[in-house]
């Protein structure tokens, strides 16, 4: 796991939130650098002299200084100016907006995963039906919970192949036959297949 995820996770950080600023950060990023050669031509013998002392001293934010003092003298902007200044509310802005169109693709992912199962049980129908008739004849717990599981998606499949009357009358048959069962009733109520 990287190191930023780590940090992520232990600080809370919303992903999205994340992801806006990175945005930010790559729109700064691609602002042209300035010609330095050019820059370095104009300082004078003073100024020279005296960023190589700072550096040669080891002084804090020296380099950083005369890349500033560099950047100024060519025309450009310091990086602190040039970089997109976005508000936390823009950032925030942002953050939402990458997560609902994340939510959006998730949304139509499960949907479109969701139809190609529908369709291959569409395919497998009558053999399903006769596998949840085979379940059921066991009347166990754990044969009862997987029929009432392939029971409410053939009844999702019935739905979106617009086939409820037929999948309706297949499931009274069953319950005809089952009705006696409390627990297999219960499970079909709990799944929605029958009213409380």
């Amino acid at each position: 796991m990287p190191a930023c995820k780590h940090l992520r996770i232990f600080f809370e950080i919303d992903p999205h939130l994340i992801s806006a600023a990175a945005g930010s950060s790559k729109k700064a990023e691609s602002t042209p650098e300035p010609d330095l050669e050019s820059a370095i031509a104009k300082l004078s013998r003073e100024e020279s002299d005296a960023h190589l002392l700072q550096i040669v001293r080891g002084e804090p934010g020296a380099v950083l200084s005369l890349k500033k003092h560099l950047t100024q003298l060519s025309g450009g902007k310091p990086s602190s100016q040039t970089q997109s200044a976005r508000t936390k509310d823009e950032l925030f802005k942002q953050a939402e907006k990458i997560e609902k169109e994340a939510e959006r693709k998730a949304r139509e992912e499960a949907e479109r995963k969701r139809i190609q199962r529908l369709e291959k049980l569409a395919q497998e129908e009558d053999s399903t039906w006769v596998y949840v008739e085979n379940l059921l004849t066991e009347k166990r717990a754990k044969t009862y919970d997987e029929a009432t599981k392939l029971l409410a998606e053939l009844h999702d499949m019935a739905k979106y192949k617009q086939r409820e009357d037929q999948f309706a009358n297949r499931f009274k048959s069953i319950c005809e036959r089952y009705g006696k069962s409390v627990a297999l009733m219960e499970r079909f109520r709990r799944a929605g297949l029958i009213q409380k």
